[in-house]
């Protein structure tokens, strides 16, 4: 046999007795594949016959020449009796019981008759307290009432409350102003959660010119705030106060703690101080008249804007006097005027720490915003 350059003959083979191709005289390469792609066996590389079964007469998925897989389910999971691996058929019917459930009460998905899993959750992911497998209900709130960033749904965060408020940068979700509910104490932040109640609407001056000259509620808390002597006003504010303890069933308290004037004003009975001396005699309690005392001789609205955020931020505003013991006690907080709730929470904070039973807010009107 000639040989021509490279060591390969006439007929395109090398002296090893392959073509440039890789391939035999009979047509196989080096690995006994055919250029066909099927070794002597009629397999390919994959393990699969011209049919597209391997040696053990499956396919690439899994399944035999009569569709089933080797665990003798079809691709819709039943085997030749119509029946799936858990025991159900194709009308959701178990095998045994004769029944949509199985032994164990679950069906065909499943789930009980009362549409959970045998984890305890049901097709929404929800056990039966309305908690998904993290903790969360639909609200996305724990059974504590916060969410995954540690709010609850008014939007208050207890993870900062052992920070001084001096420091907080924390404000209440998509809003502007200081977050007060972040407190030291536990005490302090569950009574800050608590609702305030008010006898009726006050009409600011500014906003409300037509409504504050003519409201007699509104008037009555002016007059009070400067017609202390017989305290006429501050008697008939007393009144609604009482009707609206009634009316609501909130009691009975132990005692009445009135927001009080700054301490170098003690001898000018602010207005909160004669409503709650009258309401005492109505509940028949003690008021506490210098339990609070206020650290700045100033007003919230006599403060420039750019420093209010400062002047409330201040967890010292107010201050408890240590005077009384209201430790265990069920406190009235009282106050003339709610608008922000920035002073009732500085209050609320500072009794909190001194760990009273209860704190109830009232006050005489509410500032319609």
């Amino acid at each position: 046999m000639g040989l021509y350059d490279g060591g390969y003959d006439k007929d395109g083979f090398h002296t090893s007795g392959y073509n440039i191709h890789g391939y035999d005289r009979q047509g196989y390469d080096k690995d006994g594949y055919h250029m066909s792609g099927y070794n002597k066996k009629g397999y390919t590389r994959e393990g699969y016959d011209k049919d597209g079964y391997n040696k053990d007469g499956y396919d690439e998925d899994g399944y035999n020449i009569e569709g089933y897989n080797r665990e003798g389910y079809d691709k819709e999971g039943y085997d030749k009796e119509g029946y799936n691996e858990r025991g159900f058929n194709i009308h959701g019917i178990f095998a045994s019981t004769a029944t949509k459930y199985d032994s164990d009460g679950y069906n065909k998905d499943g789930y009980d008759n009362e549409g959970f899993n045998r984890d305890g959750y049901n097709k929404e992911g929800y056990n039966k307290d309305g908690y998904n497998k993290d903790g969360y209900n639909k609200e996305g709130c724990d059974r504590d009432g916060f969410d995954r960033e540690g709010y609850d749904k008014n939007g208050w965060n207890p993870s900062l409350k052992d920070l001084p408020l001096h420091e907080l940068v924390s404000f209440k979700r998509s809003s502007n102003f200081y977050d007060l509910r972040q407190r030291k104490k536990e005490t302090s932040f569950n009574f800050m959660n608590k609702p305030k109640h008010w006898t009726g609407t006050y009409y600011s001056k500014n906003h409300y010119p037509d409504q504050y000259a003519s409201d007699e509620l509104t008037q009555t808390i002016i007059r009070n705030k400067h017609e202390t002597k017989e305290n006429i006003p501050a008697q008939y504010i007393s009144k609604l106060m009482h009707e609206y303890l009634k009316e609501n069933n909130l009691g009975p308290f132990d005692c009445i703690i009135p927001v009080a004037n700054h301490k170098q004003n003690f001898e000018q009975i602010s207005g909160a101080v004669s409503i709650g001396q009258e309401l005492s005699k109505l509940l028949k309690i003690e008021c506490l008249s210098n339990a609070l005392e206020k650290t700045l001789d100033i007003r919230a609205r006599n403060i420039p804007e750019s420093q209010k955020r400062e002047f409330w931020n201040n967890n010292d505003l107010y201050v408890f006097s240590g005077i009384h013991d209201i430790q265990d006690k069920k406190i009235l907080l009282v106050d003339d005027v709610i608008t922000h709730d920035y002073t009732i929470s500085q209050c609320i904070y500072q009794l909190g720490n001194e760990g009273p039973k209860d704190i109830t807010v009232l006050c005489a009107g509410r500032t319609m915003k």
